[in-house]
């Protein structure tokens, strides 16, 4: 049980009648949304085919968002941040580490592709220090979610990897990626 509740309320919220726990729960539930999808996700979908579909729409977003030019690298951020907002998210209700690793991958890769002139080269302003931190420190995180996945799996990411490492080195996070030392061949 959580820590917050003491053992004395704990047991009186497990000694009230079931239908009065089914009413508070049902309110609190409906109070957090994260809760409510994951609930959603576990008792109405069937786990195998709604992942796969949820991963394609998920994508399809993120080409359908990043394949407009931005008008210059803060609106680009503000994109960037949502979407892979939205990819956490995904793995949160899911639980799919290999979809949040296999997503942010495709998120990173589709906007260098992308966006490249706001990316690449070697000019850093102040406006492409958050962008490029950004990039250099979400990289590191897949790198770890990978890392924690079976190594059959990991050796799928290698070329993905790859080219998403040259990117980095290419483009305004050179410096942070150099810092953190992603590695330039997995």
């Amino acid at each position: 049980m959580p820590k917050n509740i003491s053992k004395e309320l704990e047991r009186e919220i497990l000694a009230l009648p079931v239908t009065e726990k089914n009413k508070m729960l049902l309110r609190l539930i409906s109070k957090k949304q994260l809760l409510l999808d994951q609930l959603q996700y576990k008792l109405l979908e069937n786990e195998e085919v709604y992942l796969l579909e949820r991963r394609n729409e998920l994508r399809e977003k993120i080409r359908n968002n990043t394949g407009q030019l931005f008008n210059g690298i803060q609106n680009l951020f503000s994109r960037l941040k949502a979407l892979y907002t939205e990819v956490v998210y995904h793995r949160k209700v899911t639980g799919d580490k290999y979809g949040e690793a296999e997503l942010s991958i495709f998120l990173f890769l589709t906007f260098f592709k992308t966006q490249a002139t706001l990316l690449t080269g070697t000019r850093m302003t102040r406006y492409h220090e958050k962008p490029a931190l950004f990039f250099v420190k979400k990289t590191l995180g897949v790198l770890a979610v990978i890392e924690k996945l079976h190594e059959d799996y990991r050796l799928e990411f290698n070329t993905d990897l790859e080219e998403l490492s040259a990117f980095l080195y290419d483009s305004i996070s050179r410096q942070f990626a150099e810092e953190f030392r992603i590695p330039k061949q997995f």
